[in-house]
């Protein structure tokens, strides 16, 4: 029970000594507030007399990232860290202890001093979060680290030519509004590994991030030049989603409309002509659904209405196969009704029994020649179609 209280008094008082030599008080503190504030125009840039750019560095962690399918755009939500030197803002002479810096965090205390007048130049939307999402972190070397929150909506180029597997860029880029480069410099941040995080959690529903870049860019106006940092995103559309929501509907559909050159005509022509309607019915929905759940309508042909076409053209030459057995049976019982007539009574036996033997000839000659079509079709109709479907998809793998 003792040595329980000698271990929480050492505890109390190692923690009351190296609090009075480490720390700095609340004076102190405003001290050195009201130091760096003293005499302070924030509408002067750092390193003006000196004549020379004040170099501004940025870091970005993104926390969510959002794709607006229905547009074509996506939704950053990001914190933003600039880092300048602002010699006016040397504090090293107050310095004591271990505190290195000063911080900052309202709207208020952050407007006295200057900051660098980053913009979004592209952007859709832009919401830039106030208190407590933002600090200013100032050491005693007038080292300044600026932190604000972002949401900032961007435009997506991407191929609609290769929809549903189209690639989309989206491109966030920032750069100064009214500096130019010979007064202020913006470069991605590079000293302490990458200078863009993201979240562990960042995945979308149907698109996968592929790759993230970051640059360093300068553009030239009228007014001068002007650098640019700019993070591009690369997606791609989960392969797994839409292959089963665009791919297998319509190849359920087309195979359905093999099953008529199975069904004999002459005895089950209504199951075969049902075979052959109904997918051509289901075909169209299946277009039309297709079409609708296109994010941007085009017109140019896309992957996606280039499979349908195909298929399209399929379930056409089933029921136009489904046309021509269907006439080649009507042939086929007219034939035999003709030569079964009442001429049986106006002619001889012997031309009445060569009139049936010619009717009855050419009617197995149209059945023949009609199971002969649905025997080329059984087999010709799912090889065709399924090698065109294997070079449908390995062109757009290569696309």
């Amino acid at each position: 029970m003792k040595f329980s209280f000698l271990v929480i008094y050492l505890v109390v008082v190692n923690t009351f000594l190296f609090r009075g030599s480490n720390a700095i008080s609340s004076k102190e503190y405003s001290e050195i507030l009201d130091k760096i504030s003293f005499d302070y125009d924030k509408r002067i840039r750092p390193s003006f007399d000196e004549n020379v750019p004040v170099n501004v560095t940025v870091t970005m962690y993104m926390n969510d990232l959002e794709m607006i399918d229905s547009n074509s755009q996506l939704k950053v939500s990001f914190f933003l860290r600039l880092y300048w030197n602002d010699n006016r803002l040397d504090w090293s002479e107050l310095k004591s202890g271990d505190v290195n810096q000063v911080s900052l965090n309202t709207r208020g205390s952050i407007e006295h001093f200057w900051t660098p007048d980053v913009f979004f130049p592209g952007a859709v939307s832009v919401h830039k979060k106030g208190d407590p999402e933002q600090r200013m972190s100032i050491t005693y070397t007038g080292d300044v680290r600026l932190s604000e929150a972002y949401e900032v909506t961007v435009k997506c180029e991407s191929d609609m030519t290769k929809y549903p597997f189209e690639p989309r860029t989206c491109d966030l880029a920032m750069e100064s509004y009214s500096f130019t480069t010979n007064e202020m410099t913006l470069k991605w941040k590079n000293n302490a590994g990458r200078p863009i995080d993201i979240g562990a959690d960042l995945d979308q529903p149907q698109f996968i991030m592929t790759q993230m870049k970051d640059t360093n860019n300068a553009f030239v106006f009228s007014a001068g030049s002007f650098d640019n940092v700019q993070v591009e995103f690369h997606f791609v559309r989960t392969l797994l989603y839409n292959f089963l929501t665009t791919y297998p509907p319509a190849i359920t559909v087309v195979a359905l409309t093999w099953v008529s050159f199975w069904i004999d005509f002459s005895t089950h022509s209504s199951a075969r002509a049902l075979f052959v309607l109904l997918p051509t019915l289901s075909l169209i929905a299946l277009y039309l659904l297709v079409h609708l759940s296109m994010p941007v309508k085009v017109s140019t042909f896309t992957l996606a209405f280039l499979f349908y076409r195909l298929c399209f053209a399929y379930v056409i030459m089933a029921l136009l196969q489904f046309i021509f057995v269907a006439f080649m049976n009507s042939c086929s019982k007219c034939c035999s009704k003709k030569h079964y007539t009442d001429r049986k009574s106006s002619r001889s036996d012997s031309e009445s029994s060569d009139d049936e033997r010619k009717g009855c000839c050419f009617s197995s000659r149209c059945c023949s020649i009609s199971g002969f079509i649905d025997c080329i079709c059984k087999v010709a109709f799912p090889v065709s179609y399924f090698m065109m479907v294997y070079f449908h998809f390995l062109e757009t793998a290569r696309a």
